[in-house]
């Protein structure tokens, strides 16, 4: 993507990105080729595949002994060097020709000679040998060899590391992949040697000849922080003292001005650059990397304090303007990293257009696309308080075309193959990119990845919840599954979420075999990732639904051994790391006992998980085990008061009705509720009763103390929906992370609450399913879940009562953007209502023509749902209802088709549906 003036600039801008020519991968002829630079290259690519075969990644092993075999390889590699002539070469061709050489003498053992190639050479610091004409890969080419061939001769004596550290004075960008990757390795094997008598202080770091070098300082101690475990408990703390000292000293520095358009601005541009891709946090917002890699170095106030004034001292610098852009992000201030990010695409149209379309510091401008792409779609969790979504998605569908259009550049830039043929697993089979040698953690895979991982997220929102038909649906997840797949053929191994998404949309769209291949290939390498365990079960599950269809019946089934195993493994991780587990991940492990006990109830019957259900409840208290303070919601308000039944005007107030049923609802004088029904034994509900205690007492969270206790035992979620959504807006969000987290926990365990509520329902305990209700709406607010387990509960016994929920629900989520899940469970309750439950004796309706107009809402509504990817069209229900009503209408087309994609789906039906993998981001 840069203009190429030198015969060798192909070749260099491949290795540059830390990959090789796609032609030397291909066959030996480089070997023989009469250009010595290509010779080089041949051996450089069999050095790179000799290290990640033979000493397993280790580029320099602290171990040389090599096989027979690999020995064999270095001599013939020895022998292509041997009828090279260094006399009439460049320096750079010099330079590459000593550190290719001394590299092999490395790994075969020979010191002495690995020594004599360096010392060999005289090497200019940093391109300064490079003449004024040279081409930005010639420049970046001699950069990197100049690093790797200090990092070779400071293992002859360590003090030649410090010797480049002192006079470091460039920072690396992101494109220079190789570069940076031998930077680490100076830096791993820096402080490898320093903490050889024990763990490093920041006094020790005080004391070394590059201390007062800003850019070695920062990109030397954060690799330490972030990488390795070389340094000492107050390293951190002392590190994150000095940088904050180190950016308030260039904030108020007073000799930086707004430059003039003709001036430039490298040092503060060399400082931004340097300092961001260190602490890594901010380039790194939407990465799945381990946690210990997102560690913020720099506060999110300083880094957003620090820009603005850099802002004001440089001119159209992308470096700054990108860095606050994910700084913005970082603080949820999206309408701000919006304006930039715009501003950002003008400045790179603006660049493209004078350098002929030529882009600098691609890999950043990809990363820059991608975390955008990610982090600001409104349909995905972001929220903007001055843009409607509909603006923003119009402006990131923009996005997204010119992000498809980088990586496709980049990839032929780079000569990266991200097609193959149609076998939705070949990638595990063979490589698409032999010229790739390096682990799939490096930055070129790592940027490249998640591009297309983004776009896959973007078209996978668009398919479930912005296509207006199944036409348009069907063509967004297809576009989704491809861009996952071109994400796991770059990365096949270095990221398990990209492998756990591609898995669960093969699931979504019915490709259940090699969806289970996938989970089983990832569990080898990654065991302890739950999501792709509860995954794998479920797609067990949905075969073993097929085989009971089918009349076999098995004692113990698979889905029941690998759900058992998954809770082993995830019941030794949360041992081996009490108290630095994730929120999300103890999610993921709870969410396994869920599909546990689901898999339990398909496969013995729904009476058989009621005494299991407390193994629940002992689990939660395991994995959370603080006890969060008084419930924040304040005081539970009646949703009777001054609430109407329904908004429809033809539905018959049950205000004016005279009710017969003596075990229906029945308001308390202080507006709460004493009884749903009767409809089972004293001695059954005294023994479930019992079963509640244990739960309350495995829960752990104590009952709220901010609202005083009310004269009754129970209440119910009609007796806070009134003031709901104005409790809301006046409750302020928790300030502190400790809060944000007990409110999360408390959502946690609100779900499980509304779960057992569900349990007790589907068995007809209806006076259990409502005390499970009260405790859910005890332990976090009432809100559209708790509406529509009302809804569900009255269903059949106070229908006017569940109407009124059910309508609730669908209005607050019509208006909040509720995840689609929740949106589903409420319209299928209101299908419910209307089809299944109401009875011409106590109808729901005044005439047979008003039925029918509600029902064609209902049609309009489903019809609306089953265009959602992954949720409504891959919901039996949706359909079944769907039939029901075009048989009412007498649409016999749509019926057929309808039912016909209704047994499809039952036919392989999970204990749970996919989306439920999902549920994190829901809370």
């Amino acid at each position: 993507m840069i203009i190429e003036d030198g015969i060798h600039d192909p070749v260099m801008r491949a290795l540059n990105l830390g990959s090789y020519p796609r032609a030397v991968a291909a066959d030996n002829s480089w070997a023989h080729s009469p250009q010595p630079f290509d010779r080089m290259v041949y051996c450089d690519y069999h050095v790179s595949r000799l290290i990640a075969t033979e000493f397993h990644g280790d580029e320099l092993p602290d171990d040389s002994h090599v096989s027979a075999e690999a020995k064999q390889t270095l001599l013939d590699l020895f022998s292509v060097l041997d009828n090279v002539s260094s006399s009439t070469m460049e320096y750079e061709e010099r330079l590459y020709y000593s550190v290719i050489r001394a590299h092999m003498c490395f790994l075969d053992g020979r010191m002495d000679e690995m020594k004599q190639v360096l010392t060999s050479i005289t090497v200019v610091r940093q391109g300064a040998a490079a003449p004024t004409s040279a081409s930005v890969h010639h420049l970046q080419f001699v950069s990197y060899v100049t690093v790797r061939y200090y990092v070779l001769l400071g293992l002859t004596n360590w003090k030649y590391w410090l010797d480049y550290l002192t006079s470091f004075a460039e920072s690396f960008t992101k494109t220079q992949v190789a570069a940076n990757h031998w930077l680490r390795n100076l830096y791993y094997e820096l402080g490898s040697t320093l903490a050889s008598n024990g763990q490093l202080t920041w006094g020790d770091i005080s004391e070394l000849s590059f201390a007062k070098n800003e850019l070695s300082v920062t990109g030397f101690c954060s690799y330490l922080i972030l990488h390795t475990k070389l340094s000492d408990t107050k390293f951190i703390e002392q590190f994150m003292a000095w940088l904050d000292q180190s950016i308030l000293a260039k904030i108020n520095d007073p000799r930086h001005r707004f430059p003039d358009a003709a001036q430039s601005t490298p040092e503060i541009e060399a400082f931004v650059t340097q300092l961001y891709e260190s602490v890594e946090s901010f380039h790194r917002i939407a990465s799945t990397a381990p946690v210990r890699t997102r560690q913020r170095l720099l506060k999110p106030s300083t880094s957003h304090q620090f820009l603005l004034a850099q802002l004001s001292r440089t001119y159209q610098s992308k470096q700054v303007t990108a860095n606050l852009i994910y700084t913005l992000i970082s603080i949820d201030e999206n309408d701000e990293a919006l304006a930039a990010f715009e501003t950002i695409i003008q400045y790179l149209k603006l660049d493209e257009a004078h350098s002929h379309g030529n882009i600098d510091d691609v890999l950043s401008v990809i990363n820059l696309y991608s975390t955008c792409l990610l982090k600001l779609n409104p349909k995905n969790g972001a929220r903007f308080l001055y843009s409607d979504d509909t603006s923003v998605l119009h402006k990131l569908k923009q996005a997204e075309k010119k992000l498809q259009e980088y990586l496709d550049k980049f990839c032929e830039y780079a000569e990266i193959s991200v097609t193959g043929d149609d076998d939705d697993l070949g990638f595990l089979y063979k490589k698409y990119n032999p010229n790739l040698t390096g682990v799939d953690r490096s930055t070129l895979v790592d940027v490249v990845s998640q591009g297309y991982y983004a776009l896959g997220q973007f078209e996978d929102v668009t398919a479930s919840r912005l296509s207006p038909t199944l036409e348009q649906m069907g063509t967004a997840s297809d576009q989704a599954l491809n861009q996952y797949r071109r994400a796991v053929i770059i990365n096949t191994t270095g990221n398990p979420h990209y492998l756990y998404t591609y898995s669960r949309c093969l699931a979504t769209m019915g490709r259940l075999k090699p969806a289970l291949k996938l989970c089983k290939f990832t569990l080898k390498k990654y065991p302890e990732t739950f999501n792709t365990w509860n995954l794998m079960v479920l797609i067990l599950s949905a075969f073993e639904t097929n085989r009971h269809g089918q009349g076999v019946v098995t004692s113990q089934t698979e889905s029941e051994k690998f759900i058992e195993n998954a809770l082993n493994i995830a019941s030794l991780y949360n041992q081996k790391n009490r108290g630095r587990v994730s929120l999300e991940t103890r999610y993921e492990i709870l969410q396994l006992k869920l599909t546990q006990l689901a898999v339990l109830e398909q496969n013995h019957g729904v009476n058989y998980i009621l005494e299991h259900m407390t193994d629940l409840f002992v689990l939660y208290q395991e994995l959370f085990e603080t006890t969060p303070s008084a419930q924040p919601s304040g005081k539970v308000v009646s949703s009777v008061h001054d609430s109407t039944w329904s908004h429809r005007p033809s539905v018959i107030d049950p205000a004016s009705k005279k009710d017969t049923h003596a075990d229906e609802i029945t308001p308390h004088a202080n507006g709460h509720v004493v009884k749903i029904s009767g409809q089972h034994s004293h001695s059954t509900s005294r023994r479930h009763s019992l079963s509640l205690d244990r739960f309350r007492r495995s829960s752990k969270h104590a009952k709220p103390t901010s609202a005083p206790a009310p004269a009754v035992p129970t209440t119910t979620a009609a007796a806070a929906a009134a003031a709901s959504v104005s409790r809301q807006a006046s409750v302020k969000r928790p300030q502190t992370s400790q809060e944000r987290t007990e409110v999360t926990e408390r959502k946690i365990l609100q779900e499980l609450w509304l779960w057992t509520s569900r349990v007790y329902m589907r068995v007809g305990l209806a006076d259990e399913a409502e005390q499970c209700l009260v405790e859910a709406e005890s332990i976090y607010e009432p809100n559209v879940r708790t509406y529509t387990a009302l809804g569900y509960l009255t269903s059949e016994s106070r229908k006017f009562l569940a109407l009124q929920e059910f309508e609730r629900s669908l209005e607050i989520m019509t208006t909040t953007g509720s995840p689609l899940s929740d949106y589903g469970l409420t319209l299928l309750g209101l299908a419910k209502l209307f089809i299944l439950d109401d009875r011409p004796e106590s109808s729901l309706f005044i005439s047979a023509e008003d039925r029918k107009a509600g029902l064609i809402r209902l049609k309009a509504l489903l019809e609306e749902y089953a265009a959602t990817w992954g949720y409504g069209y891959t919901t039996p229900e949706v359909w079944y209802f769907l039939s029901k009503i075009y048989e009412v209408v007498d649409d016999k087309v749509l019926l057929k088709k309808s039912l016909w994609r209704c047994i499809e789906l039952e036919d392989y039906r999970p204990v749970r549906a996919f989306n439920t993998l999902e549920g994190f981001r829901t809370l």
